[in-house]
């Protein structure tokens, strides 16, 4: 198979990696085997000083050629899978058109942007720089 196969397939399986990092699991607190309370709680990524550096490999790349596809795949995935788990909404209602690319770019873009808040949480920098960049436009 050819280098750009190989790269594809290493991407992909990157994106699917990071993507079932984010699915949420439920914990139950036991005391002598009873159960006191349960809440929900979700994998948290890292903040966005990381997501930033995975991203950059993005930025880096020339085309096809990206030198480190590791995290340029987990950039990929996460933004994607925030992107997909928002509601479509007054809120948030990107174009139909929007490829995932955009949405990389949005996020890279905004880290790069305010690197005095890349110590947060890198979900919601990354939800708040998607839904300020394709809210629903006044008609």
């Amino acid at each position: 198979m050819n280098t750009k196969g190989n790269m594809r397939k290493h991407l992909a399986f990157c994106v699917v990696a990071t993507m079932l990092t984010l699915i949420p699991t439920s914990a139950i607190e036991r005391n002598n085997g009873a159960a006191q309370s349960i809440r929900e709680t979700h994998m948290i990524y890292t903040d966005g000083n990381k997501l930033y550096s995975d991203c950059q490999a993005v930025e880096k790349s020339q085309g096809d050629l990206i030198d480190d596809t590791f995290a340029a795949g987990e950039c990929f995935g996460y933004i994607t899978a925030i992107a997909e788990s928002i509601p479509m909404d007054n809120f948030f209602n990107p174009a139909p058109s929007v490829k995932q690319r955009q949405y990389v770019d949005v996020v890279y873009n905004y880290l790069r942007d305010h690197p005095e808040k890349r110590n947060e949480d890198a979900f919601f920098l990354t939800r708040n720089a998607l839904v300020s960049a394709f809210k629903k436009t006044q008609q």
